[in-house]
């Protein structure tokens, strides 16, 4: 099977008077390719594919 090319899931989010709005930038920040501001308030992350998947909820093997 041919190889195939890099993979990248961006997303947007807020603005969002909510507490998750804080979680989820903590989150972008630490594991995102790059975090942008995405609007007044907002963000716009992307998530780049990796050769060998890594797994975030839980201890690795």
């Amino acid at each position: 099977m041919a190889p195939r090319g890099e993979r990248v899931l961006v997303v947007s989010f807020g603005p969002a008077a909510t507490p998750v709005f804080a979680a989820a930038l903590a989150f972008a920040r630490q594991h995102a390719s790059s975090v942008e501001p995405g609007g007044p308030g907002g963000y716009r992350t992307a998530f780049a594919s990796t050769a060998t998947p890594r797994r975030t909820d839980g201890p690795s093997s």
